[in-house]
């Protein structure tokens, strides 16, 4: 598994934004138009082209990207690749496997106790409140939960506090990266390994650019 990583989404340049739309496919286009806000917008605009950036070096053009949907979660229709994306203030992460997968990336932000308990075992706080950096503890935790949620497709999970027993249970493989500023995490059932690549703004203009004069 790949996880492509840039941080910095709102940086780039608005010609490059406004060619992303252009190329989203229709049904994707649809959903991102029913956003309130045009950060949010923005951001999911930022999410197609890290996408389109990474299929494109595994051999796929944009140009034959077929969206399906199962439970909430895009794949590839027409293609034996998954993905999964995720964004978090100003940075986009996007999955890449061979097989399901499901990432998160989370800013770190200030936590309260009451989100604590009522999210996380006594294990897991455990491990918060005995880390130098309790905020940067919960929001590498908070991502492993989402990403192994967004792995089950969205399947209902009753008590978050026992995700950490059901990747145990049904040997889910988690892989954390160290990401400055957030936590960021990929989970699958078959991928044993898994690379970060880091994505810049001036990568994602630079691929805009060349792809447009195909």
């Amino acid at each position: 598994m790949k996880v492509y990583v840039l941080d910095g989404a709102s940086k780039i340049e608005d010609s490059a934004i406004q060619w992303g739309w252009s190329q989203m496919p229709a049904e994707r286009l649809a959903r991102v138009k029913k956003m309130t806000t045009s950060k949010g917008r923005m951001m999911h605009v930022a999410a197609f082209l890290l996408l389109s950036y990474g299929l494109k070096e595994h051999q796929i053009d944009r140009k034959g990207i077929v969206l399906a949907y199962k439970n909430g979660k895009p794949y590839l229709a027409n293609r034996a690749i998954y993905f999964n994306i995720s964004h978090s203030h100003d940075a986009v992460a996007c999955g890449i496997s061979k097989d399901e997968c499901g990432v998160d990336i989370e800013k770190v932000r200030p936590v309260s106790d009451k989100l604590l308990k009522r999210v996380c075992s006594q294990e897991e706080r455990e491990q918060i409140f005995s880390a130098s950096n309790r905020e940067e503890a919960f929001a590498e935790i908070w991502a492993m939960k989402e990403s192994y949620i967004k792995l089950k497709g969205g399947s209902v999970i009753t008590d978050l506090k026992k995700i950490s027993d059901q990747i145990k249970e049904e040997q889910a493989m988690v892989h954390v990266f160290k990401q400055q500023g957030y936590g960021l995490c990929a989970c699958s059932f078959q991928e044993k390994t898994a690379e970060k690549i880091i994505v810049t703004t001036q990568q994602i203009q630079s691929f805009c650019l060349k792809e447009a004069m195909l």
